[in-house]
């Protein structure tokens, strides 16, 4: 009787362990913690509006304008467009397209 099997690559298994831990850790923030991503957006985003503030001089007002303006772009991410679709990436975009790219840091090993 011949044993049927099949080889696998060493790629093939980190690519698989990778994907089945990601498949984990997003069925535990489900489970465990549905609402960490959620707190974990409102801590980026205090940040950043406390930069504006203490570097750049925004107030109340202009924070709280800031705050707004936000908060309509993710309705429009979560509802699109006129029935289009627009998410983060399309803002990444136009940001490299200004010169800003998200993906490089100053604190970037290398």
């Amino acid at each position: 009787m011949k044993a049927n099997y099949s080889v696998v690559s060493r790629s093939q298994q980190a690519q698989l362990a990778k994907k089945t831990a990601i498949e984990e850790v997003k069925r535990q923030m489900k489970t465990v913690c549905p609402d960490c991503a959620l707190n974990l957006q409102y801590q980026i985003f205090a940040t950043v509006l406390w930069v504006m503030h203490t570097q750049f001089g925004y107030g109340t007002a202009r924070l709280n304008k800031l705050k707004d303006a936000v908060e309509r772009e993710f309705v429009l991410m979560e509802k699109g467009i006129l029935g289009k679709e627009y998410k983060a990436s399309m803002l990444y975009q136009s940001l490299k397209a200004l010169g800003v790219d998200l993906e490089v840091s100053q604190f970037d090993e290398g």
